[in-house]
């Protein structure tokens, strides 16, 4: 697994099972739209999860939006906490 940086997010990908996951965020940004894949490099990855603590303190996002397609299957344990998030979509 390696991480990638993309749109103001870190994702942990898998290649072996094409799946991406979000750990963390690098952009102090008001509104963050998880994707339903990103591509890297050749490849396109999946987003299935949320990891433990990837939005925790984050104090300037105030919206998550997830697209209709969003294949997204899990938001860990405290992904969101200690955040000021106020609305998902």
């Amino acid at each position: 697994m390696k991480q990638v940086k993309q749109d103001g997010l870190i994702y942990l990908v898998n290649e072996k099972e094409g799946n991406a996951e979000i750990m963390d965020f690098y952009e102090c940004r008001n509104k963050f739209i998880i994707p339903h894949l990103i591509k890297h490099e050749t490849q396109e990855y999946i987003v299935v999860s949320i990891l433990t603590d990837a939005f925790k303190n984050s104090l300037n996002i105030k919206t998550i939006q997830f697209p209709s397609d969003s294949e997204l299957q899990t938001i860990e344990e405290n992904a969101f906490e200690y955040s000021s998030i106020e609305s998902i979509f």
